[in-house]
């Protein structure tokens, strides 16, 4: 699959090895989830408490941003197969656009569409 489009993007956010997984992970990703994801999320290589999480925007910027989407400074230490999961169910939060108003349901969704896509 072809991901230049979404690696442009990631190349302004994220440290280039980042970049380098972010792009490992969504090639496991239908192809409109990667138009998608380069459309409309950012990724950012550090949350604040070194947790990944996802976060919609309210205020829509002129490129069509809607999401931020933080990952771990620590998601370069992680094995391959863990470390595409833990961005494919940040990624697959933005996908559903959740929220965050129902944190345990959002989860639970974001698990099985990142597993989906990893058992494809």
């Amino acid at each position: 699959m072809d991901n230049l489009k979404v690696s442009r993007i990631l190349q302004k956010n994220v440290a280039p090895i980042l970049s380098v997984y972010i792009d490992q992970a969504l090639t496991l990703c239908p192809k409109e989830v990667v138009d998608y994801i380069g459309d409309k999320c950012i990724f950012i290589s550090c949350s604040r408490d070194g947790r990944p999480w996802v976060s919609p925007i309210k205020i829509h910027f002129k490129d069509g941003v809607d999401y931020f989407i933080f990952l771990p400074c620590q998601i370069k230490d992680m094995e391959e197969k863990k470390r595409n999961y833990f961005i494919l169910h940040e990624v697959a939060h933005a996908y559903l656009k959740h929220t965050g108003e129902n944190v345990k349901k959002d989860d639970e969704e974001a698990k099985r569409l990142a597993e989906s896509w990893m058992s494809e």
